[in-house]
């Protein structure tokens, strides 16, 4: 039997060894290899209940040729938030678990060796529930009084039941003003506070319970509620020593005063206030403070004060008026000053996005311990005030790019708690706003220039541009910056020229556009605070770009080309998805249809247009207030009578009709991808192209088959610019098939 017992442990040990190599050792008969212990298979609780003592199960394991018996495992008890519950196998369960959900962890440990603590293997959570057997009811629960007033007792009634006879334990009485449990009144009796009872319905509420332990709680019975608690006559309410604090000049803050008094000790309510100017109330002055104004010089002011209690009849009292004791007059101060007006920053850098703090010391020589009043403070953008801050002791500013050139200076014109003003305003020192501005075109084969504020660093030697160009997933994929030149300009992209119709570009002069297209582009200075960085697209000087987020106008990264030209005609770029959708939102300045259809290509979502929606408005209506846009012909003659060369005519669609400078000779020799069909993308100027196998998207034209006779009769004629040869470049596209759009001039 420990010949067989032994074999079995040698086992177990040897698989449990290949589950870790550094335990993945030979085996020896000394027992030098030792292994901790587990829990073999599940650790379990049973259910859960208030008032039973139960006890979590496991068995203990220890995987090695001579098992060590078990030690001093440890245990405890968790709830769902990790709170502990108890350290023994054994939890005795209480009304304070009710409702929670309870696990039970072992840690097994071994008596003896190296490597006795195994780890914690814990049960699945099971909830505390209410304790077994019967519940007790409540029944017959009433109040003696169904239309109390204030100050009378009410007595709650019930008749306590249990099924099996169980005596009653200590049973949870409760009271409640409408909805509002009265905290503090568990008993049978309830005297009426006013303040707490008067207007509402009270209800008489009883949670039976048996007695023994555990307690079994019934549901909460209630009461019919009473009427509405009616108040109860007595005292009207007093206002005594009305009287008023604050000095007698004009500007000065007055403060009416008064105490309260109710003989039935009723609370005070919503009393009301009035200010007199000689007997004459004063309009607006209805609260307990008022400061006093030019209209009050050389007149008497007075408080009045009515008192009005919360509970109780009557609860309006006589209303009391004290008058000051000296007419309101002008005093004559020396205005105030300002010192020591400055600002501060986060590291006191006033560079583009710092939030400037004002600050200032305020002075007044004739009595320095008088409050300073409603002092005025603002900033200046050279020279230009701006508008008054709400506080002149937290005034702040944020610089934007539009400060960058600019003066900034933190103004304050202080004024005495009388309202003295200072005989001039008190500015700081100027401010020079530090940040780069970057402009030019966000476009592909154009330029960017960057200019520094405020920084000393040389930009030809410390300033770095910045682009993801080690993929071809457009703004998806941009988390590998690296610098593309250095200096205060960036040529986006290096297009190579084009020498014939089959030229493609070369790797070794010219950059691939595909990697650019959508991209961001990043200007970083190294200063002597570290380097700063800034977005091209976060620029309004920074012009064109392509956007990306139908949702967000904000977001755009580099273009394709926009505008190639061919011979006297202009060809524009095919819109993307979110361009179509953000010009149907009238985003970008124009009121197109959104896009029939897109395809991603490059990691960007390109609009795709039909002639049976929106393709001839896409271009008609390209920018707003410009109809100089046009859907182009595809096919130049109509001798035969198989085309209509422009079957928009009448719609005021006039494209050239040059047919050497039509969409099909741009394709053949400037936007083919013919030199490689797998190309998506024209590596040249970045449109999207679309390709012989997966992506057959055509470039739509006006040019309409109209010959009953042909197989293709109204279809329109479309540009494969993933022609392979000059004779297969041209196809025929459905009315309602989804094509780009290159719309020209």
């Amino acid at each position: 039997m420990k010949y067989r017992h032994s074999t079995l442990a040698l086992v177990i040990v040897a698989a449990l060894s290949g589950c870790n190599a550094e335990d993945n050792k030979a085996l020896d008969n000394k027992n030098n290899n030792i292994y901790a212990p587990v829990v073999k298979g599940d650790v379990t609780i049973p259910a859960l209940n208030v008032g039973e003592t139960v006890s979590g199960m496991y068995q203990y394991f220890d995987p090695n040729p001579q098992p060590r018996p078990e030690g001093h495992s440890q245990f405890v008890w968790l709830d769902e938030q990790g709170a502990e519950l108890g350290t023994e196998q054994a939890l005795e369960l209480t009304y304070a678990h009710l409702n929670r959900n309870v696990k039970f962890c072992v840690t097994p440990i071994a008596q003896s060796g190296v490597n006795v603590v195994g780890d914690q293997t814990c049960s699945e959570l099971r909830t505390v529930n209410e304790p077994l057997g019967e519940k007790p009811v409540a029944q017959n629960v009433t109040i003696n009084d169904n239309a109390p007033s204030t100050g009378d007792t009410l007595q709650g009634r019930y008749d306590y039941y249990h099924a099996d006879g169980v005596k009653e334990g200590d049973s949870q009485l409760r009271w409640y003003a409408g909805d509002t449990l009265l905290a503090g009144e568990e008993a049978k009796t309830l005297q009426l506070d006013a303040g707490k009872t008067e207007g509402k319905q009270i209800k008489f509420c009883v949670v039976p319970a048996t007695s023994g332990n555990p307690a079994l709680h019934g549901v909460e019975t209630c009461s019919d509620p009473t009427v509405a608690v009616a108040p109860s006559q007595g005292n009207a309410p007093v206002a005594n020593n009305v009287a008023v604090s604050g000095e007698p000049y004009v500007g000065a803050p007055l403060t009416g005063n008064y105490d309260f008094a109710d003989a039935d000790n009723d609370p005070e309510g919503s009393s009301e206030y009035r200010w007199l100017r000689d007997g004459n109330a004063i309009d607006g002055a209805t609260k307990k403070n008022y400061t006093a104004t030019e209209n009050d010089n050389g007149t008497t002011l007075s408080f009045c004060v009515k008192p009005i209690a919360a509970t109780g009849l009557p609860n309006e009292g006589a209303e009391v008026c004290q008058a000051m004791d000296e007419a309101i007059s002008k005093k004559v101060e020396t205005p105030p000053t300002a010192m020591n007006v400055t600002y501060s920053t986060a590291g006191n850098i006033p560079e583009v996005g710092a939030i400037l703090t004002g600050s200032y010391e305020y002075q007044q020589a004739d009595d320095p311990q008088r409050p300073e009043g409603d002092s005025t403070a603002y900033w200046k953008v050279d020279t230009v005030p701006q508008p008054n801050c709400d506080d002149a002791k937290a005034c702040n500013y944020t610089v934007s790019t539009a400060d960058l050139g600019k003066v900034l200076n933190f103004c304050v014109l202080p004024r005495t708690q009388l309202g003295t003003p200072a005989d001039q305003e008190y500015c700081s020192g100027d401010i020079n706003p530090m940040g780069i501005k970057l402009s030019g075109e966000l476009e592909y084969d154009k330029q960017l220039v960057a200019v520094a504020y405020g920084y000393t660093e040389d930009l030809n030697t410390n300033g770095h541009w910045k682009v993801d160009s080690s993929n071809q997933n457009g703004p998806a994929d941009q988390a590998n910056l690296t610098e593309q030149a250095t200096g205060n300009t960036y040529q986006v992209g290096v297009r190579n020229g084009l020498a014939s119709d089959y030229a493609w570009f070369d790797a070794k002069t010219a950059t691939d556009a595909r990697n650019f297209i959508g991209k961001s582009v990043t200007f970083c200075l190294d200063t002597q605070y570290g380097e700063k960085c800034v977005n091209a697209a976060d620029f309004d000087d920074v012009t064109g770009g392509l956007y990306y987020d139908s949702t967000n106008a904000a977001l755009r990264g580099i273009e394709p080309i926009r505008e190639v030209t061919v011979g006297a005609s202009t060809y524009h770029r095919p819109l993307t998805k979110a361009e179509a959708a953000l010009k149907a939102q009238a985003k970008l300045g124009a009121g197109i249809p959104n896009a029939d259809g897109q395809v991603a290509i490059n990691g960007i979502e390109w609009a795709l247009f039909t002639h049976d929606g929106g393709a001839l408005a896409a271009c008609r209506n390209l920018y707003a207030n410009n109809g100089d846009w046009h859907m182009p012909q595809g096919y130049f003659s109509d001798s035969n009578g198989r085309y209509a060369p422009n079957a928009y005519v009448g719609d005021g669609n006039n494209p050239p009709t040059n047919s050497k400078e039509s969409l099909k000779v741009l394709n053949e020799t400037k936007i083919s991808s013919k030199k490689d069909t797998s190309v998506l993308m024209s590596p040249v100027f970045g449109w999207p192209t679309g390709s012989p196998t997966d992506y057959k998207i055509t470039y739509n034209t006006a040019t309409k088959t109209i010959d009953p006779n042909n197989n293709q009769y109204g279809n329109y004629y479309v540009i494969r610019m993933y022609g392979v040869l000059k004779s297969n470049t041209s196809a025929a596209g459905k009315p309602d098939e989804g094509m780009f759009i290159s719309c020209v001039k």
